[in-house]
Parts: structure tokens; sequence; C-alpha cells
């Protein structure tokens, strides 16, 4: 079964559309392997700590620092996976997923883990403000007004649409493209 590609009626919601003479024919939203066993963590439940996982290098564009003084700030143990292996398989078992590159925030999504996202540069802040992922994210640059509310976004929608992001999808885009 073959899809059109997606393509958005108003393609300066996505990342990259609003910079001059840029104006892609489709907006690709990557995919990720589906893991059984991926499950929604109540947001109101109620556990012993509070945990939040981080994945990526320790480079300061991560923004490592920023989210390890939101941890200590909220009392929040951090778990720092670099280097890891497959440590997205760990993400199910986390209050909150401190990430900010596509890919991981699309495993998150898809695990039903919220997301707090950091971009320290006008590239990333587009990024992440214009990808379709946005309304399921909450994105800061500054640690002191990073919110960990996410009572207004709908975790159950957000899962749905990163289990849709799959390779057999992308692979339709792509050759929806081909035969433009």
């Amino acid at each position: 079964m073959v899809t059109k590609a997606l393509v958005h009626p108003d393609k300066n919601k996505f990342f990259g559309t609003s910079w001059p003479g840029f104006s892609p024919a489709a907006i690709s939203a990557s995919a990720i392997f589906i893991k059984s066993g991926t499950r929604l963590i109540p947001l109101l439940s109620v556990m012993a700590q509070r945990k939040a996982i981080f994945i990526g290098r320790t480079t300061p564009d991560t923004g490592l620092d920023a989210y390890q003084l939101i941890a200590q700030k909220h009392k929040i143990k951090l778990d720092i996976f670099t280097d890891t292996p497959n440590a997205d398989q760990f993400i199910s078992n986390y209050n909150y997923a401190f990430v900010s590159r596509y890919l991981v925030i699309i495993e998150a999504l898809a695990a039903g883990v919220p997301i707090l996202a950091h971009y320290n540069n006008q590239i990333k802040f587009d990024y992440l403000n214009q990808a379709p992922f946005r309304p399921y994210i909450n994105i800061f640059s500054d640690p002191n007004t990073a919110s960990l509310d996410f009572s207004k976004i709908n975790m159950v929608k957000a899962k749905k649409w990163a289990k849709d992001q799959t390779w057999r999808r992308l692979a339709a885009q792509y050759e929806a493209l081909w035969q433009k």
C-alpha cells in the first residue's frame, strides 16, 4: 500500500519553510521502529519519585546542563544515557523525556512520555517550534522558565501520531516524491 506524501496545506508551520528561498515539496516527519510493550504513563500518577531520561551527547547544544538544573529544581531523578545503544527501550520507564533530538522525540512520544525539549539557537528553535510534533512537546531555552505542565497536551493523540511515523510511511513519501 502506497500512501500520499505528507504535505501540510500550510507549509509555513514546519521546520525550515519560513526561511527565504526554501520551499519543500514535502515535509517528512522521519520514522521509528514501533516497539512492543510501550505504555502510556498517566500524567497524574503518583510515583515514589519522579524520573526523567536524557538520551544524547554531552555537548552544550543538547541542553544537558539545563536539564540537570531543572531536575535539581523540581527534585526529579535524571538518568543520563550517552553512547548507550538502544537507550530508547528505557523511555517508557520514565515520567519525562528531557530530549531535543528529532528521532528520540518521536520515540518518546510513541512511548507516551511527555517531552521537555531545549533549544539554544534560532535554528534549533525553528526545528522544534515548526516540527509536526510541536503540539505534543514543551520547549524552552531558559531552564528557569521551562514548564513541566503537560496538562494541555493530549498524550494519547501524541502517541498515536508518533506510532504513525513508520519507515513504510516514509518510504511511501519518498516514492511519491520520486514519481513527481
